[in-house]
């Protein structure tokens, strides 16, 4: 039997322009869904990294209390405190101050034993005190991601933050890489750094007991800049 085609009957149609329409749409509402659940993760984030740094202020000055010396400065750990997690307890020199500039890149010593005596004495957790100069080793991890740093403003002039703005004492630094010095060298987007310095703070990027860097994060007014979306907020917090 012979056939053309036009005789040829199939049932195989295209979409019509309303099957399109729901298909995007559809589609538009999980992409929709999927990008509002990033950003609520990202927002957990940094309501955790909040929590994390106040608890570490809390563990600061508990400590203090306990033993009337600054971690990482205390010059009797090793007999007082004895084992700092996977290593032994390293004094620091008892000068009454943590040996390195706020913001300056993280090297073995004072800034790290500071956590290792933290560690060592039970007020933190989630880092072994291994001497590596590594989050999750000497330094603790951040839920935004990066991790902690210690510097002291009576030690020297702060590296990148605004020194004469910052009152004497120890500041915690939330940062993105350890070995770097801190500009820059942040984990934080503008819009997040500003949330955090309003919980913790004033909301003022250059002043009060929490401060940014000037340049990509805020302006010489101390404004954050929330339009810039670039990870750029290395902040530092009084302690």
């Amino acid at each position: 039997m012979n056939y053309s085609l036009k005789n040829i009957r199939t049932d195989e149609q295209g979409f019509t322009l309303v099957e399109l329409a729901v298909v995007m749409i559809i589609i538009g509402v999980l992409i929709g869904g999927i990008l509002k659940g990033q950003e609520l993760i990202t927002n957990s984030r940094v309501t955790s990294t909040i929590s994390q740094m106040e608890a570490l202020n809390a563990a600061y000055n508990d400590f203090f209390n306990q033993y009337n010396a600054i971690p990482g400065d205390m010059d009797d750990a090793n007999t007082r405190i004895g084992q700092c997690g996977v290593a032994a307890c390293v004094p620091g020199n008892g000068n009454g101050q943590v040996d390195l500039a706020p913001g300056a890149a993280i090297v073995a010593g004072e800034a790290t034993r500071f956590f290792q005596h933290l560690l060592g004495a039970g007020y933190i957790t989630g880092m072994d005190g291994s001497a590596a100069v590594l989050f999750g080793q000497a330094l603790p991890t951040a839920a935004i991601g990066g991790g902690f740093g210690v510097g002291d403003s009576r030690f020297g002039g702060a590296v990148n933050f605004t020194n004469a703005n910052m009152r004497p004492g120890v500041w915690l630094t939330q940062l993105g890489t350890p070995a770097a010095a801190i500009v820059n060298n942040g984990v934080f987007i503008p819009d997040q750094a500003s949330r955090v310095d309003t919980k913790l703070d004033d909301g003022v990027a250059n002043r009060g007991g929490l401060q940014s860097v000037a340049g990509l994060c805020s302006n010489a007014a101390g404004q954050y800049l929330a339009a810039n979306t670039n990870v750029t907020c290395p902040v530092a917090y009084r302690m």
